[in-house]
């Protein structure tokens, strides 16, 4: 894969497209989200707007292969996403403030967008992570081990029926005696 480091000096006010194909192992330095496979597509495109400045927009498409959160089986998580941001070259340090402004020192030569752009991939994967919501798609060895596994909880299986009312504690039953 080509750098993600990009030479400032390149950028003209007309429109630019750069475009490259990530795997497996760009993801492989995000720790707090596994990704065991990837195929995403980044087009970016940079146009700058005068001396200091140049806004750009990545859009990423493709799938990431994800460890399921239920039963940690491979699941394919579709990638389709856009983020437009604007580098300002004015400032005396590096500072992403996260609203699409990344402000690097005057004296930097170039920008890598790297972290930029995993992040705008990354940010697509939700908090809880299951094959499509669907529990049949799940590993079903691994759904039985889990439920041997139970202590307090309902077994996976078990669909809570609206019917049904909920157990009362005796206790209760008894003070509601002595008030008749």
């Amino acid at each position: 894969m080509d750098s993600l480091k990009l030479k400032l000096r390149l950028f003209s006010s007309e429109p630019q497209e750069f475009t490259y194909r990530l795997d497996g192992s760009f993801f492989s330095v995000a720790e707090p989200i596994e990704v065991r496979r990837a195929v995403v597509e980044v087009i970016l495109r940079a146009r700058r707007r005068d001396a200091d400045t140049v806004a750009m927009e990545v859009a990423c498409s493709g799938s990431l292969t994800i460890p399921c959160d239920r039963c940690m089986g491979d699941m394919v998580h579709q990638v389709d996403t856009t983020y437009a941001f604007t580098v300002s070259q004015r400032g005396d340090r590096y500072d992403d403030n996260g609203e699409g402004l990344v402000t690097i020192p005057a004296t930097a030569t170039e920008i890598d967008v790297e972290p930029i752009v995993r992040d705008t991939v990354l940010l697509t994967i939700p908090l809880t992570h299951v094959h499509d919501g669907i529990r049949e798609h799940c590993d079903e060895q691994m759904l039985r081990v889990l439920e041997r596994h139970l202590t307090d909880q309902e077994p996976l299986q078990a669909e809570a029926s609206a019917e049904q009312e909920p157990a009362t504690d005796p206790r209760w039953d008894a003070l509601k005696k002595l008030k008749e």
